[in-house]
């Protein structure tokens, strides 16, 4: 069976942005959980990779010139909930994918709260972390 689900993920994220994780980060998301969430994200033309990394607290950093996207998860205690870090990469992506950056003061929960869709975006993701393709992480 996780083969099987590995193959799908392999064939439909083959045209997605890649998901990176960094050496030795301890990270909340696996990249096949993220993987997986990018079938329900639309906003993809302004990042070409998604980089799962630690750090000293949860952020997302947008690196314009290549194209790459860091969500930091904190490798501290303690941990804000996987939700939350889900709110951030989808509110992350439609923020460049509209102005081509990330501002300085960027408010993820501003951001999902202020679009049904975005909203209904992360909703989908959510159910992913209950969903069997975890287990295949």
């Amino acid at each position: 069976m996780i083969g099987r689900i590995d193959e799908y993920h392999q064939q439909k994220n083959k045209d997605l942005m890649k998901v990176i994780v960094q050496n030795g980060a301890q990270h909340a998301l696996s990249r096949r959980i993220v993987e997986a969430m990018l079938e329900h994200i639309p906003w993809q033309r302004g990042v070409e990779n998604i980089s799962l990394c630690s750090g000293e607290f949860l952020a997302a950093s947008f690196h314009k010139k290549e194209r790459s996207l860091s969500l930091i998860w904190p490798f501290r205690e303690p941990h804000p909930e996987k939700a939350v870090a889900i709110e951030l990469l989808v509110a992350a992506l439609a923020t460049i994918e509209i102005n081509g950056d990330l501002p300085k003061r960027f408010s993820a929960p501003r951001v999902v709260a202020s679009s049904k869709e975005i909203s209904a975006i992360c909703d989908k993701c959510f159910a992913l972390l209950r969903a069997p393709v975890e287990a295949a992480g």
